[in-house]
């Protein structure tokens, strides 16, 4: 599934075996069913599969960085996750990102959002998107906000060290936002903190939203 030409298929993981949610839901399954299992759940799973792949016609490759782009993203890497999330009640997080870089209008540099795209690949679960200017934004499936926090601390550590050809010294902001049930608000929760790491003078900001905190 890390393979952008496969990542758009629908995985339903049926098995017998106890336990074992949290790995395949980690690994890239769509759904889990367990034996002896229902013949009409799994026919409704089977249905909602075709109705996504067919779904899936949009281009989800950003060219210039390899990445997803932002409209597959958001319509169907976001809705996916948010989906698995609420049935199995399990978390996630997303990383929000901005290169500190003060840009009079003009294109971005591709070579440098290139060169920041290789960094994002963590690991194999995780699913990384292009925004548009200096934006990018990393889903971390099955992670709680304090596991996403080490990781981002670990991308704005990558991003420090790495020599950048015509951009000396280059940091980014990084906003986090772990699973709630509307991605509209988790995707405003991590851009809010993005926005406040960069007041601060960049480095990594963190909200969590509980169920109990939705609006009515």
């Amino acid at each position: 599934r890390s393979k952008p030409r496969l990542s758009g298929i629908y995985v339903i993981m049926l098995t017998g075996r106890e336990g074992g949610l949290a790995e395949g839901l980690d690994i890239g399954a769509d759904a889990y069913v367990r034996k002896p299992y229902d013949i009409e759940e799994l026919t409704a799973f089977v249905r909602k599969g075709l109705r996504q792949s067919r779904e899936r016609t949009v281009p989800a490759m950003d060219p210039g960085t390899g990445l997803f782009n932002e409209t597959f993203f958001m319509e169907s890497l976001l809705v996916g996750e948010l989906a698995r999330a609420v049935r199995y009640e399990v978390n996630f997080s997303i990383i929000r990102l901005r290169l500190d870089l003060h840009v009079n209008g003009g294109d971005p540099d591709e070579d440098l959002l290139r060169a920041v795209a290789r960094l994002l690949a963590f690991r194999e679960s995780d699913r990384a998107a292009y925004l548009g200017g200096y934006d990018f934004v990393v889903m971390l499936p099955y992670t709680p906000p304090s596991h996403a926090v080490g990781v981002a601390e670990r991308l704005c550590r990558k991003i420090r060290e790495t020599s950048f050809p015509g951009f000396a010294n280059l940091t980014a902001s990084f906003g986090i936002a772990s699973f709630d049930s509307a991605e509209s608000l988790l995707l405003q929760l991590a851009e809010d903190a993005l926005n406040q790491a960069q007041i601060q003078g960049g480095g990594v900001q963190g909200q969590q939203l509980g169920r109990k905190d939705l609006p009515p």
